[in-house]
């Protein structure tokens, strides 16, 4: 293999590209270029980004924006498989990486609305083990430290990694699949384990993946620190109090009231026609992979079923009920930190019920994994926002830059047509 990142090295990637590469870049430099053409209708918007694609190292992406109670623009570009030159579409489906996180939130809000708990419930009192931090044991740690990322449940890097598994009937021969058995010890058998199993095998001393390097050195509330693995267990918890599995729940309670027909948390559960072929870059294709703490970032969905939730969101905000009630909705978007945690990224204001409120104005999340990248956001003043799903890698090293500029020139161009009355 040629010189360059290890997928090892993709554990910061995928805990904070949201940040540094995508809300970071793409949505704070919003510099209007004098060379291109103004946007001033879909058509305009359309055009640009076929430009921007045309000279890009994007496979394919796909974008929707809402504005005003509406979905203003919905397309896509480029293609869901290179070799064989099937075009990505706005059903194409793709995992979403952290974006992901956002259904947890949601689905714990509807475990909160229907009794079963609520964002101070010591998470001991449901769980069917003991979670204790060794670091500070007698400190509780309450849903809302997860929802948050101030649990003081880390993530250690080689046993998150080694979650990964390459699905039955993949090549295990390409370059790319070798490098996720040998740099992240994926696995290739495609299993995973329920979530409770993960889960304590990670947090209780002689699990098989625990360690006290699990666990931060202060108490819960005080540090932040972005936990994929705690997002999963505030999901277990959902399972839990709900009685049903999370993939089951949020099927019955999120994805069909809001007609996502083509959104599931495996790919095994959608067709496979629709599905886009994920790149480390648009030259290799990674193999189908899935991930055992699967709800931190392995939603499938297309640009027209994440539009869809979209809009509900920016409903939401606005004040219409919907899967939540008013009041269930404005809890699920309320400012959680009174006082600012220690580590908060600096392009953080402060977090709702998983969703990140950010200083340039915005709401929302980010997502990034092996061979994607995801933006979700709006502005909750202006009531507009978008969301972007891409089904290449934002990180190689040889391609990141060139990557992060035409990512910023389509968020420059979404900005422009944002603007509009």
């Amino acid at each position: 293999l040629k010189a360059g990142p290890t997928f090892g090295g993709k554990f910061n990637h995928l805990v904070a590209m949201r940040i540094l590469l995508l809300f970071g870049v793409g949505l704070s430099l919003f510099v209007s270029c004098s060379s291109t053409t103004p946007i001033t209708s879909t058509d305009d918007l359309t055009a640009r980004f076929q430009k921007i694609y045309q000279r890009s190292l994007f496979p394919g992406f796909s974008l929707t924006i809402v504005k005003r109670d509406t979905i203003a623009y919905q397309q896509s570009f480029g293609l869901a498989n290179v070799a064989g030159q099937t075009a990505y579409t706005n059903q194409t489906t793709q995992p979403i990486g952290s974006v992901s996180k956002l259904m947890i939130g949601l689905a714990l809000m509807k475990a909160v609305e229907k009794g079963l708990l609520t964002l101070d419930t010591d998470i001991n009192t449901v769980l069917p083990f003991r979670v204790v931090n060794p670091n500070v044991p007698s400190a509780p740690i309450l849903v809302k430290h997860l929802v948050t990322h101030t649990s003081g449940i880390l993530d250690r890097p080689s046993a998150y990694l080694s979650l990964f598994s390459i699905l039955p009937g993949e090549s295990l021969t390409t370059d790319e699949a070798r490098r996720m058995q040998t740099e992240l010890k994926a696995t290739t058998d495609g299993k995973i384990q329920l979530l409770g199993q993960l889960l304590g095998s990670y947090l209780l001393p002689g699990g098989a993946l625990y360690s006290a390097d699990n666990f931060g050195k202060t108490a819960p509330g005080i540090t932040y620190s972005y936990s994929n693995l705690a997002s999963s267990l505030a999901a277990y918890i959902v399972e839990l109090v709900t009685k049903q599995p999370f993939a089951e729940f949020t099927k019955a309670e999120i994805f069909d009231p809001l007609g996502m027909k083509n959104t599931a948390w495996f790919g095994k559960d959608l067709p496979p026609s629709q599905r886009a072929t994920l790149y480390w870059t648009k030259e290799k294709p990674l193999p189908r992979y899935i991930h055992a703490s699967y709800p931190d970032g392995m939603l499938h969905t297309t640009n027209e079923d994440l539009g869809r939730f979209l809009l509900a969101m920016m409903r939401a905000y606005a004040g219409q009920p919907g899967l939540l009630t008013k009041a269930g909705f404005q809890q699920l978007f309320a400012r959680q930190f009174a006082t600012t945690p220690v580590g908060l990224n600096v392009k953080e204001d402060n977090y709702g019920v998983f969703w990140v409120w950010f200083k340039n104005g915005r709401v929302g999340h980010t997502g990034g994994d092996l061979g994607l990248a995801t933006l979700f956001a709006f502005y909750p003043d202006k009531l507009t926002g978008f969301c972007f799903m891409t089904n290449v890698d934002m990180e190689d090293g040889d391609n990141s830059y060139k990557l992060s500029e035409s990512l910023q020139e389509i968020t420059t161009a979404i900005k422009e047509f944002e603007a509009l009355n």
